[in-house]
């Protein structure tokens, strides 16, 4: 009916109806207007059935002709929408259990101020009143009955009760705030208070009916694992409100009771298993026509699960469509590790076996997946600044290429990006940064600058072969073993080290890598005999071999001990002014046996006798008893400097 109609039973009073008042609620405030005591009077004007006045299939063509308003005005607060199941509130569409029209309730204050009643009271969610936070008048506080809507007017019960008298509780702010964003989906405006932290723009993105079934949702979740009774409105969205309260803290609470309530059942699953129930019901069900709606909901539900939960395989199908929207996974298998790192999964695999990862292993169907805990790698994809080769790097730190090519591989070098060849910018100035902040130490105030001492790019080159080579000199300063000076040209090659303390280190090094045997020529240098009479030595058993990886050598325990128990005949007959081959004849006349050794191949023999065979010879020998001949090394350092600076 486009046009108003009169009819002959016109009421005398048809005031318009508000554009977001509720129908019964008009009906109400028409009778009322008109002197009426009941709307029953007002539908046997219209001449309407008992049936046309049931819910939502209320006829509005017959209360319009005796209102004299025309279907559209009408309309627009009608209840009725085509379909089985559907109905409408201001025009939303909604579904038969979103209204409660058979129990009317309301809120005494907003009815006094506005003089009519507002239509999303009519909705089954709508608990409490969100302007005034306190709860809804259901039932007449003075006969007690609940309110109907065959009554004496907006604020009068059936019994002629005001019902401004009621005194009503009120409500939480978390709970208030949810059911103002009802409110403003319901009247279409923006509602800008969030005292709760609720999420509030994305719900409000919702429509109507998809606003109300997440919340039924959540709250039926909620109190489910509370063990409370969902059936209650008022219980369902005080639950949703703490759910959705501080968000996402509280939903990841939620989240966290029921995966750990289903984890014995479904250990090991995917996630989309172990959060069946909820997962179904919120991306699932067809009361969400529109997907995109509920993402805020769905991303965070994958951050729990894939940085919180840890217990179970995400679908990575899952978490493609969100990847831009959510923070960097913690919980990743390797393969998800590898993209993130932009490596080969062998690669990913190899660095997270290095560094010892710790991992949970998921069982999906016949194959086992590790889940990897990525707040435990310390491995950067990208770093903005400059990446130099090799040559490049050695350069800037003034260390040799091998030297430097040694500290990465052992991880003395630390390398911020592991996954990429090369040397980074900031690496290359900290670690030079790192090595002459130890030469301006206290460290340094034992080099003197009267003493001589070489740089750590000199000595680098020196040291070779020695457990690490170079690299354990460099590796001498980090540990503060070698004391270092300043550095001469800025670079960690420049700085000093004293001539003598190296040479210190490198003996120390040397004899730690040789397990303390020597070649035949330094035992011969050190027991004052030639080379080739080592072997005669080694064959009567006065000195003991060593099989090393560089061959056979002489143990310096044995060299010790002989050098105890023998001296040489020429160095005692050199430091007492005599010849060898006098000693020998004073040797002869008191009965001391001599000990000859093979010294050339003209068959040359070195005489040696017993130390405690001297006892027997002149007194001007005897002192030589208890000196023995010093150990001295290719670096000319005496055997006790070497074991100082080996324990230091």
């Amino acid at each position: 009916m486009s046009g108003r109609k009169v009819s002959s039973g016109l009421l005398v009073r048809h005031p318009a109806p508000f554009s977001t008042e509720s129908l019964f609620g008009y009906i109400l405030r028409l009778s009322q207007e008109n002197g009426y005591t009941t709307p029953w009077s007002l539908f046997l004007t219209a001449a309407m059935e008992q049936h046309e006045i049931r819910g939502t299939g209320i006829k509005i063509t017959k209360l319009g002709r005796i209102a004299n308003r025309s279907s559209s005005e009408l309309e627009a607060i009608a209840y009725y929408a085509p379909g089985r199941r559907s109905c409408r509130l201001l025009r939303q569409r909604l579904v038969l259990t979103d209204l409660e029209l058979n129990k009317p309730k309301l809120c005494p204050q907003c009815v006094s101020e506005k003089d009519f009643i507002e239509a999303y009271w009519d909705l089954t969610l709508m608990t409490g009143c969100p302007v005034h936070k306190q709860s809804l008048l259901s039932s007449c506080p003075v006969c007690g009955r609940p309110l109907r809507w065959f009554r004496r007017g907006l604020l009068e019960c059936q019994c002629g009760a005001n019902l401004q008298n009621a005194s009503l509780q009120s409500i939480s702010l978390a709970e208030a705030s949810l059911l103002n964003i009802i409110r403003a989906k319901v009247l279409r405006i923006t509602s800008t208070d969030n005292p709760s932290a609720l999420p509030i723009s994305d719900l409000q993105s919702l429509d109507l009916r998809a606003l109300l079934f997440v919340i039924r949702t959540l709250g039926k979740q909620r109190m489910m694992i509370d063990n409370a009774d969902w059936h209650d409105c008022k219980g369902l969205v005080r639950a949703a409100a703490r759910v959705l309260e501080h968000w996402p803290t509280n939903f990841f609470r939620l989240l966290q009771e029921i995966g750990t309530k289903s984890s014995t059942k479904n250990a090991g699953e995917s996630v989309r298993r172990q959060f069946a129930t909820l997962y179904g019901c919120l991306f699932k069900y067809r009361a969400i026509a529109e997907r995109k709606q509920v993402e805020f909901l769905k991303i965070a539900f994958l951050d729990f699960v894939s940085n919180h939960w840890g217990r179970g395989f995400v679908d990575y199908r899952l978490i493609e469509p969100f990847k831009k929207k959510l923070p960097v996974r913690r919980f990743q298998t390797v393969a998800a590790m590898a993209r993130q790192l932009g490596v080969d999964p062998r690669t990913a695999r190899r660095l997270l076996e290095d560094k010892k990862i710790l991992r949970r292993k998921d069982r999906r169907g016949k194959c086992e997946y590790s889940l990897i805990d990525s707040d435990l790698v310390d491995t950067p994809r990208t770093c903005p600044g400059r990446i130099y080769p090799l040559r490049k790097a050695a350069a800037m730190m003034g260390l040799p290429i091998s030297v430097l090519k040694n500290l990465k591989a052992s991880g003395d070098y630390h390398h911020r990006l592991p996954t990429r060849p090369g040397f980074h910018e900031l690496d290359v100035r900290e670690f030079t940064k790192r090595i002459s902040d130890l030469g301006s130490s206290s460290n340094a105030a034992t080099v003197s600058q009267q003493e001589e001492c070489i740089t750590l790019r000199t000595a680098t080159s020196r040291f070779h072969g020695y457990l690490g080579g170079g690299a354990a000199v460099v590796r001498a300063v980090l540990s503060r073993t070698l004391p270092i000076g300043r550095s001469i040209d800025g670079t960690a090659g420049g700085v000093l080290i004293p001539h003598k303390q190296f040479h210190l280190f490198a003996e120390s090094a040397r004899r730690r890598y040789f397990a303390n045997t020597r070649s035949f020529r330094e035992a011969a240098r050190d027991i004052r005999c030639e080379s080739r009479g080592v072997p005669d030595l080694l064959a009567r058993g006065l000195l003991e071999s060593k099989t090393t990886p560089t061959g056979v050598r002489v143990t310096e325990e044995s060299i010790a001990q002989f050098k105890r128990d023998y001296a040489s005949l020429a160095a005692i007959a050199k430091a007492s002014g005599t010849s060898s081959f006098a000693l020998q004849n004073v040797c002869r006349n008191h009965t001391v046996s001599i000990i000859f050794i093979r010294k050339d191949l003209a068959g040359c023999r070195q005489p040696f006798i017993r130390r405690i065979d001297l006892r027997f010879l002149p007194r001007r020998y005897s002192h030589f008893m208890c000196n023995s001949v010093p150990i001295v090394s290719s670096y000319g350092i005496s055997e006790s400097q070497v074991i100082v600076a080996a324990a230091s």
